[in-house]
C-alpha cells in the first residue's frame, strides 16, 4: 500500500528473513518469556541481570524478555510470590535481541540488493517507535535492525495516537494486539477493532461485524468488492434460508 517495495520483492523478502531467522537459531539461541506486571518494576530488576534482555515491550503491564532457557528458569523463580508473574513462550530462539543479531547482518545483506522508495503514507516501525525514514539506506537499516532490537509496541501506539490515530484494526488471527491497546490507551479516544478473534463464529461473521464496527466509528468503507461475482439473495424473515424460528414478539425491531 506504501509502495516501498515492489508487490513481488515483499514475498522475496519474506522467505529471506525467515530463511535469516533459522539459521540463526542453534542450540544455544535462547528462548522467550512473558511477563507480566508492571514495566517499571521489570527494567529496575533486569539492571542487574546479565543475559537477559527485553524484547518486547508490548503494554504497561506485560513485557517479554530474551535470555537462555536456565537464566530465564532462575528468573521465574526469583520472581515467584512477587507482583510479577513469568510464563515462557514457545519460540525457537530469543527474538529481538543479541541472540540474533547474526539473522540481522544477513537479512540486511539480503535487502541491500532489492530497490525501494519512500512510503507514500506513514508506515510506522514498532523500532523506532516512529514513522520509517524516507531515505532508502535508513529504510533497510531499520528493517534489519528489528530483528535484533526490542520491539517497542506500546511505544509506537502512544505516538501514532499522538500523531492522530483513533481506529486500530487488528487484521491477524486473535484479538491480543487489540486487548494491548485498550490497556496502553486507557482513558483516551480510540477504536480496536479485531477481524478475527477465534470467537466460535465463522470468519465470514466476524469479518461482517467487524465491518459494522467501523462503520459505526465512522469509517469509511467501499463495500462494492463484497459483492463481486457473489449474487445477493433474500433471506426469510428469521434470517436463515429453509429454517422457521421461535415466532416473534407482537412488537419487533429488524435492524440490518
Amino acid at each position: 500500500v506504501a509502495g516501498v517495495f515492489p508487490e513481488q520483492a515483499l514475498y522475496t523478502l519474506l522467505a529471506a528473513r525467515g530463511s535469516c531467522m533459522v539459521k540463526a537459531c542453534g542450540e544455544d539461541a535462547g528462548t522467550m518469556m512473558a511477563i507480566g506486571g508492571p514495566r517499571e518494576r521489570l527494567e529496575e530488576l533486569l539492571r542487574d541481570l546479565r543475559g537477559i534482555y527485553p524484547a518486547n515491550f508490548n503494554s504497561p503491564f506485560q513485557t517479554v524478555v530474551s535470555g537462555r532457557r536456565a537464566d530465564l528458569e532462575a528468573l521465574a523463580r526469583m520472581l515467584e510470590g512477587s507482583d510479577l508473574q513469568a510464563q515462557f513462550i514457545p519460540v525457537s530462539c530469543g527474538f529481538h535481541s543479541p541472540f540474533v543479531s547474526d539473522a540481522a547482518r544477513s537479512f540486511e545483506k539480503e535487502l541491500a540488493s532489492v530497490a525501494c522508495a519512500a512510503p507514500a503514507l506513514p508506515v510506522y516501525s514498532n523500532y523506532l517507535a516512529a514513522p520509517f525514514p524516507s531515505d532508502s539506506e535508513q529504510i533497510r537499516t531499520v528493517l534489519s535492525a528489528h530483528l535484533s532490537h526490542p520491539v517497542r509496541f506500546m511505544d509506537e501506539i502512544r505516538r501514532m495516537h499522538e500523531d492522530g490515530a483513533r481506529v486500530f484494526i487488528e487484521a491477524g488471527p486473535g484479538s491480543v494486539c487489540s486487548k494491548l491497546i485498550s490497556e496502553i490507551l486507557v482513558g483516551k479516544q480510540f477504536a480496536a477493532v479485531a477481524c478475527d478473534s477465534k470467537a466460535p463464529r465463522h470468519g465470514m461473521i466476524q469479518l461482517l461485524h467487524a465491518l459494522g464496527q467501523l462503520f459505526a466509528h465512522g469509517v469509511r468503507m467501499q463495500l462494492e468488492p463484497m459483492f463481486s461475482r457473489r449474487p445477493v439473495r433474500r433471506l426469510l424473515e428469521d434470517g436463515v434460508p429453509g429454517k422457521k424460528g421461535p415466532k416473534r414478539p407482537q412488537l419487533t425491531w429488524m435492524v440490518s
